[in-house]
């Protein structure tokens, strides 16, 4: 008897699919911010007094920088 394949029925996504889809989507993203955040922080913390002054800031300015509200 030859085997025949079956192609799965199409069912489109349940409402808690596309709830579930929505929340992995954001929890990507924010752990997506939470590891360049941490490599941007490493990058700066590891740079000599000279460097920071070259680019103009200060070791107090690294978390201003680092939540986005750093102003000159």
């Amino acid at each position: 008897m030859p085997m025949t394949h079956t192609i799965p029925a199409y069912r489109p996504m349940t409402p808690a699919g596309a709830i579930m889809g929505r929340l992995l989507a954001r929890l990507d993203g924010w752990l997506y911010e939470r590891r360049r955040r941490n490599e941007v922080q490493k990058i700066l913390s590891q740079m000599g007094e000279r460097d920071l002054r070259d680019l103009a800031i200060s070791r107090a300015d690294i978390p201003a920088i680092l939540d986005g509200t750093y102003r000159r």
